[in-house]
């Protein structure tokens, strides 16, 4: 007999996976506890405005017999819609899930969410994977009933259109607030807005309406941050610590965060507002619709209002010039670093010192023969060294002191700029030369150009009113669009030329010359980046080296040092002045053997130095102070002198005798001759006075006799003494 396949799984009941998915049970519905969502977008509301969303929220929940405890009343305050993360939200899905409730009330869907793909991504979450009811009290929708998707679908468009609407009002309002050259909040550190007295307020909040002004404090420290930049040459990274150290405040925007950091420091040198010009408008919010991301993109060409660029010469805190200037420093940094950094642009490991200052003397000054730059290395990084020895690509072995190195270069320059009258007069020269030409013929260029200037403005103005009249045809465009190139080219020009002008108004002189080149030098022992940098550019900027093996004695590097008459124009007048007008004329070729010079010489120099002290009747331990020796070297080095001329040395004791002053800290009866003294004309007794000082009676004899000689004064002896006073006995 057949049996068919239905009477085979009659009975059979298909088990269920209770792990698969978490749904509210029976018994939480049957409960009937629900919870209420609140929410408030705009700092302009506070805490009543949810409260008024729970009353209405619990209000229909009593109506349906739910209950909502306290506990489970959540709140968001000033969160706008659009986002996802929110502290109120967050718990509410978590305790949705952990089967906490069963229903949820909101007074309307737009409290969820303002955005539609966001409203209905937690809609669906709610309601088909963990089983809630979800109730919307203002627009009757209850997800018990059938189409309630495509109810929620709508009323979320109809949220997400109104705050594009509200996007699209606000635009045009901080619009008109532009136009009326009052501040819309988007001051930066430097600048503060105040209140207009006697306008009118607008807005909700019906607040006055306010206007730019400096803040005198702030804006100090932003000139501070040019400044060193651009003539200070630091890297961003130490502007960014000087900040720190000194705890510069970051302005009315530093809410959490005070530390300064890379990208704040850049993002003032490349603000132009520190020089009048006040953007607005070039970029728009875009928002990514599944997380509530925002960023900025900018807007089209088409969308940018003339209108919306600011200028306020009012509010300039920077100099133009220094202004660009910084922004030539950035740019170069950005070519020299862009090798150096990811696709995404962070920069990758051991990068090396690219792109930044130096940051003393020898910073990729001296060169090996190989073409590859010494590095510091050895005990304390007091030495340099070709890397390429130790990979077996070299043969340079020597190495050179960085103390040595730093000491001969800077004796080289300073003879070459003080003691060398052919070099000295050929610079002045040449310096004479570029300011006459400078002076002369850079003015007339600037005007011309400006006349030019002046000449396309005026086509620039016919065409936009050819376009206003309705003449939009495309000859005509294409016509605008040349000439704003064209003067933006000329506007190109006459900065170029403006930089290249000298500051110094009076005719250079000889003496002004050799002044300012001495304290250049004299400059680099503070470690000032733009200075070493001009240092660098006096030497040529690279000293190649090679290696010397004489016959006896150890081997050692000799460098080859270019002085050109040229590169010291460009630290007097600039360097663009003299890239344009001066021909490299008067250089000096210097060898320096990177070596310790004789021993004997610098022992002769010393004893010089040692014997001059000597004539001014100094003591010799006040000569070994001074020359930072012990006093028997002082005696070697006086020796040397005498007998080097074949003279005998004065015997130390006479000479000693013969001196003012014979002790480096004056004995005690000395220091305290003056109070022994005032005790004396008291009418105390020596033994009294010793008593009183806290000495001897020796030392106060000494001291009283040392007062009156000291000032050619005779001194009368105790006994003479003790008969002139009333009372001649102590106790």
């Amino acid at each position: 007999m057949s049996i068919s396949h239905t009477d085979l799984v009659k009975g059979i009941q298909p088990r269920i996976n209770r792990k698969q998915r978490r749904r509210i049970a029976k018994e939480i519905r049957s409960q009937r506890k629900a919870a209420s969502y609140a929410r408030y977008s705009s700092e302009l509301q506070n805490q009543v405005t949810n409260d008024d969303q729970h009353r209405w929220n619990e209000g229909d929940a009593d109506s349906r017999e739910h209950s909502i405890g306290v506990e489970r009343r959540y709140s968001d305050l000033a969160v706008s819609g659009t986002k996802v993360e929110r502290d109120g939200l967050d718990q509410l899905l978590a305790d949705a899930e952990a089967g906490k409730f069963s229903t949820i009330y909101f007074f309307s869907l737009s409290r969820l969410a303002r955005e539609s793909l966001i409203g209905m991504s937690i809609m669906k979450k709610l309601v088909n994977k963990l089983g809630i009811r979800v109730i919307s009290v203002s627009e009757g929708l209850d997800t018990d009933r059938n189409g309630w998707e495509m109810q929620a679908s709508m009323l979320f468009m109809f949220h997400q259109k109104f705050i594009e609407q509200l996007a699209a009002d606000v635009f045009r309002s901080q619009e008109g607030v532009v136009l009326g050259n009052q501040s819309v909040g988007d001051h930066r550190f430097g600048y503060t807005s105040t209140p207009i007295s006697g306008a009118p307020p607008r807005g909700r909040g019906k607040k006055p309406p306010k206007e730019y002004g400096i803040h005198e404090q702030q804006a100090w420290w932003v000139v501070a941050i040019f400044r060193w930049f651009v003539e200070k040459k630091l890297s961003i990274t130490r502007i960014v610590k000087l900040l720190n150290n000194r705890k510069v405040h970051k302005g009315h925007r530093a809410k959490r965060k005070c530390e300064w950091s890379h990208s704040n420091v850049i993002s003032i040198l490349e603000s132009t507002k520190y020089i009048g010009l006040w953007p607005w408008g070039l970029l728009k919010n875009h928002r990514d619709p599944e997380t509530g991301r925002v960023w900025q993109e900018p807007r089209d060409e088409k969308e940018v209002s003339d209108d919306w660029m600011r200028f306020r010469p009012d509010l300039m805190i920077v100099d133009v010039d220094l202004y660009k200037a910084a922004q030539e420093r950035l740019d170069k940094n950005r070519k020299e670093n862009a090798k150096h950094r990811t696709e995404k642009g962070k920069f990758k490991s051991n990068r090396g010192s690219h792109g930044n200052p130096p940051r003393h003397l020898l910073s990729n000054l001296l060169f090996c023969s190989c073409g590859h730059r010494l590095y510091i290395g050895g005990s304390g990084g007091k030495y340099l060294y070709c890397p390429r020895y130790k990979r077996g690509t070299c043969k340079c072995k020597t190495n050179i002191r960085k103390d040595l190195a730093t000491r001969l270069i800077l004796e080289i320059v300073t003879s070459a700029v003080c003691n060398d009258d052919v070099w000295l007069e050929e610079t002045f020269r040449s310096t004479e030369s570029a300011w006459k030409k400078n002076t002369k013929s850079i003015p007339g260029e600037i005007k011309s150009l400006e006349r030019s200037l002046a000449n396309v403005d005026r086509k620039i103005e016919h065409l936009l009113d050819r376009i206003e009249n309705g003449n939009d045809e495309i000859s005509v465009e294409k016509r605008l669009t040349q000439r704003q190139n064209e003067r933006q080219g000329i506007l190109s020009d006459i900065a170029d030329l403006s930089r290249r002008q000298v500051k110094k108004t009076d005719p250079p002189t000889k003496a002004w010359v050799k002044r300012e080149l001495q304290n250049l030098v004299k400059t680099v022992s503070a470690t000032n980046p733009a200075v070493i940098e001009a240092i660098h550019d006096l030497v040529g900027g690279r000293i190649p080296l090679e290696e010397v093996r004489p016959q006896k004695g150890r081997p050692y590097l000799r460098g080859k040092m270019t002085l050109r008459v040229s590169d010291a124009t460009k630290l007097l007048l600039g360097k663009s002045v003299a890239e344009s007008v001066i021909d490299d004329k008067g250089d000096i070729v210097v060898y320096i053997d990177f070596k310790d010079p004789d021993p004997m010489i610098a022992f002769t120099k010393l004893s010089d130095q040692a014997k001059a002290l000597y004539d001014e009747d100094l003591m010799n331990a006040e000569i070994a102070k001074s020359l930072g020796v012990s006093r028997s070297m002082v005696t070697k080095l006086l020796h040397h002198w005498f007998d080097s001329r074949g003279l005998v040395m004065p015997d130390g004791r006479s000479r000693r005798a013969k001196l003012a002053r014979k002790h480096m800290e004056q004995p005690y009866y000395r220091q305290v001759s003056d109070r022994v003294k005032q005790l004396m004309d008291q009418g105390l007794l020596l033994g009294q006075i010793a008593e009183v000082i806290g000495c001897d009676r020796n030392t106060v004899t000494s001291a009283a006799r040392f007062w009156y000689e000291s000032r050619g004064l005779e001194y009368l002896d105790g006994r003479a003494r003790r008969k002139s006073l009333d009372r001649k006995v102590s106790g």
